[in-house]
C-alpha cells in the first residue's frame, strides 16, 4: 500500500476549483489515493481554513460550502482529524520555535500530525510544506509562494457536483470540481 498522503488547504482549493494551475493533478492524486488504498489526510483545522477560503475570495454561498466541507468530512476514503488540546499545544510550540518562518497555526498542526504520524508527503501549493521538510506535490515554479486562488465567484450547480463526487469517490474529470459561472 502506498504511504500515507496529507490533504493541504491549497490542496483541497486545487481540487474544487477548475481552473487552477494543479487542478488536475491534485484531482489524479486524490482519485489515485482513493482507488489504491492510499490513506488520505487531513484535518478539521484544514477544513475550517478551507471554509474561510470558500467565503472568501471564492464568495461561496453557506450552503455549497457546508454542503462541500460535509462531503469531505463524511468520505469514508477521507481521514479528518481532529486537533485535540495536546495537538494544539504541540503546535503553538513548534509555531514559536520557528521565528524565522512565516508559518500559520493551521501549517504548524498539520507539520506536527504529519511527524507524527509519519506522512513525508502533501497534496499543496503551499511552500512553508518545503520549509519544514515534507515534500510539496502541487508546485508552482513560476511563483512558489502562491497558494491560494484568485477567482471571485463559484457556480452552483458544479459546487454541489464536486460536494457529491467527493461523498460518493467517484472522481471523474468533468465533475469533481467547481468552476466560475460563465459569464
Amino acid at each position: 500500500m502506498p504511504p500515507p498522503i496529507f490533504i493541504d488547504t491549497a490542496g483541497w482549493a486545487s481540487f474544487l476549483v477548475s481552473h487552477e494551475p494543479f487542478h488536475q493533478l491534485a484531482h489524479d492524486l486524490l482519485q489515485g489515493a482513493r482507488l489504491t488504498g492510499q490513506r488520505a489526510v487531513t484535518t478539521n483545522y484544514v477544513l475550517a481554513e478551507l471554509s474561510a477560503l470558500l467565503i472568501s475570495p471564492l464568495r461561496v454561498s453557506h450552503l455549497l460550502r457546508v454542503e462541500l466541507i460535509d462531503s469531505i468530512r463524511h468520505a469514508h476514503w477521507i481521514e479528518v482529524i481532529h486537533i485535540d488540546k495536546e495537538l494544539d499545544r504541540r503546535s503553538w510550540a513548534f509555531l514559536a520555535n520557528h521565528q524565522d518562518k512565516d508559518f500559520s497555526i493551521v501549517d504548524c498542526s498539520s507539520f506536527v500530525l504529519m511527524k507524527e504520524l509519519g506522512i513525508s508527503a502533501a497534496m499543496t501549493t503551499d511552500h512553508h510544506f518545503e520549509q519544514a521538510g515534507f515534500e510539496r506535490l502541487l508546485k508552482i515554479e513560476s511563483d512558489p509562494h502562491r497558494a491560494w486562488p484568485e477567482s471571485s465567484a463559484l457556480a452552483s450547480s458544479n459546487a454541489a457536483t464536486a460536494a457529491s463526487r467527493v461523498t460518493d469517490g467517484k472522481l471523474s474529470r468533468n465533475s469533481s470540481s467547481v468552476s466560475p459561472p460563465s459569464k
